[in-house]
């Protein structure tokens, strides 16, 4: 990396940078660093995913979500982990409890 900050010829910089580039540029999945929905109770589930943790596994199997969710952008992520992705962004705009604030106001009104 020093190397490619010292030299002064644009080409040979970006050679210097590219050969400092893994081989596998493919992002691994850290499970200890991952999403974990043992860590969660069912109360959270419910209220952040609609679904109890029992549900959201049988929701992985129906679906037929592949044991890797690989996006566009090229991060990976495991089934369940990218299940509660898209349910979470379901009921983001939905949530009582994230619109009660602005909805009881409205209905003092």
């Amino acid at each position: 990396m020093k190397l490619a900050i010292r030299a002064r010829d644009p080409r040979i910089r970006v050679a210097l940078l590219l050969r400092a580039l893994p081989s596998n540029p493919e992002q691994s999945i850290i499970p200890d660093v991952r999403f974990r929905l043992s860590e969660r109770g069912n109360a959270y589930c419910k209220v952040y995913y609609r679904f109890t943790k029992e549900e959201i596994r049988a929701l992985t199997t129906a679906l037929h979500f592949p044991d890797v969710v690989i996006t566009r952008k090229r991060s990976r992520c495991c089934s369940i982990e990218a299940v509660c992705i898209v349910l979470e962004r379901l009921t983001y705009p939905s949530s009582w409890d994230d619109q009660e604030p602005s909805t009881a106001a409205a209905i003092r009104a």
